[in-house]
This record gives structure tokens, sequence and C-alpha cells, in this order.
């Protein structure tokens, strides 16, 4: 996990937080607007390996949902994007419960992949191929193990389940910045965060977890101005022009938007009001689908985010 105070001493070079702004965000209504417990029909909600298998499925392919032409955006009933694919996961255990099973993972190819994810055209989800190889990588894991034993084998420790996950392809979102090492660790963090939210599993030491550093927070951030880029920076997503991953400049986004996450942290709790990294983290993603951004978040091909 990112140890926050080593990232305060990383000079941002290509993005200033101006956080004299954040207020600007804590008085918007829609912020506290949120119930802490969000999306609930959107999701597989058992008590069962069923529903370990479905949260872990679902964090395993969370990632990358943006397409550069609007009309082409993955879409399943009337959602787009994450909650598309949170919704179609939750109908494939009626149709399709084998879809669930490692051994049937194991033997997807790419045409009965899509078939399952219900896509005609492969640019509806970007980086296809690479969802299908992370999830044969996640059946290579788990084989015939249940995610529960796993959970209990780990004490149900979000840092010992995470510190696990993470050697799983497609959850090593590590990368090094000026010798440091950056453990973002998004959607093995969002798994833990997840299965304690939804199956009130009661995993520990979720108070360790950072946001979870993707492309809506940022795009929130700039739109209150807590974010200001540097022009270069500026004119590639306003172009819409891909940032490569694990660059200085992806990174620095990324950095920027736990950092300010923190800041909002240690600002609610001077006001006495105690929210957690992820509870925020929820707050302004929920707030990102209720404010019309003007300026596009910045894009950038990657499977961690």
């Amino acid at each position: 996990m990112i140890n926050v105070n080593n990232v305060k001493k990383i000079k941002l070079k290509y993005l200033k937080i101006e956080e004299n702004k954040i207020s600007q965000l804590l008085n918007t209504k829609d912020f506290w607007n949120i119930p802490l417990k969000i999306f609930q029909e959107n999701h597989f909600i058992e008590q069962s390996e069923t529903g370990l298998r479905y949260f872990l499925i679902l964090s395993a392919l969370n990632f990358c949902f943006w397409h550069k032409e609007k009309k082409k955006k993955f879409k399943y009933k009337t959602f787009s994007g994450y909650l598309a694919l949170s919704t179609l996961l939750k109908d494939l255990i009626q149709k399709e419960k084998g879809f669930f099973d490692w051994g049937t993972i194991k033997k997807l190819n790419l045409k009965n992949f899509k078939k399952y994810l219900n896509i005609t055209n492969t640019n509806q989800l970007l980086l296809l191929k690479e969802r299908l190889k992370i999830l044969k990588k996640v059946s290579d894991f788990f084989k015939n193990k249940q995610v529960y034993k796993f959970l209990k084998e780990n004490n149900f420790d979000a840092l010992e389940i995470i510190n696990k996950l993470k050697k799983i392809y497609g959850f090593d979102d590590v990368f090094f910045l000026e010798n440091k090492k950056l453990e973002f660790l998004k959607k093995a963090q969002i798994f833990v965060n997840d299965i304690n939210l939804f199956l009130n599993l009661k995993i520990k030491n979720l108070n360790h977890l950072t946001c979870f550093p993707d492309y809506k927070l940022p795009q929130v951030f700039h739109h209150f101005g807590i974010i200001a880029y540097k022009d270069s920076l500026l004119k590639k997503i306003q172009k819409r022009q891909l940032i490569k991953k694990g660059s200085r400049e992806e990174i620095e986004i990324r950095l920027a938007t736990i950092l300010i996450t923190e800041k909002i942290k240690e600002i609610l709790k001077k006001e006495k009001i105690q929210m957690s990294s992820v509870e925020i983290d929820n707050r302004i993603w929920n707030l990102s689908k209720k404010t019309k951004l003007s300026f596009p978040h910045h894009l950038t091909k990657t499977i961690y985010y």
C-alpha cells in the first residue's frame, strides 16, 4: 500500500494541488446526499461462494470503460461503464452460472467471452484480450480453492488479502517514481472494500485503504479547481490524447488523487467528521455521475483502472 507520507515528498511537475478550492467541493450538496451503500440493485448481494466470486471477477474486469466515441461505450440495459458490467455479471448468475466456475474460465476463448459479456463489437470494451487473460490468471491462482477459504487463510485482513492478490496479473498495480515504490492496488482494494460493504464480511484493517485512483476522481477534482494541470498536460487531456501508462504524467495524476482525498479526510476530521478515504472516494465517484463535468478525464489504456 502507498505510504502517503512518502508520496508527499515527491515534487509534482505536471500539476498543482489547490487546497483552498477543496471547500467548494465540500459545500456541494450532492457530496453529502449520497448514502454509504450505493447501487445495491446493480450488484449480486449474497453471502455465498458465488457472491464472493462475483465480486472478485467484477474487480478483475473493473478497468478502462471509456471510449473516444460515446456511441461505442460499453452498455447493458440502461447502464454504461462499470454499472453496466456489474449488472450484466449479476444477471449472468441467473442465466449462465457456469461462467463463475474457475474451470469454465480456464477454457474460455475470446469468442465465448464476448458472448458472455453481450459484446457484438470488440471495440465496445477496450483491452478485451487482456480482460480474458486476467480472468484466466485469477482462475489459475484460485484453481479449486474457495474464495472464502482464501479470505479465512488471510484472517479476513484487508492488508493480508491485498498483499496476496497483488501477485495476480492485473492486480499488480505497482509503479516506481523517484526510486519510490508506489502500490496503488486499486482493484485489490476495491475487492476487499466491496465484500465488506455489500456482503458484510467485517474485513479488518480497512482504515489503511487509500482512495481508488482512477480517471473519474481527478476529473471531479479538476472541475472544482483542486487540480491545476500544467499547460502541456492540460492540452493533452483536452484533445483526448492518450497519456502513457506508467508515465510521470499519469502517475502524478493518480498520486494527486490520493493526496487530495487524504487532505479532505484531514479537513473533515478537524470538523469532527470521521470519514474514511474509501467513503470519500465513493462520494466523489457518485458526485461525478450527478455533476455536469465540462472538461474530459485523462485517457490511459491500462488494465489497472
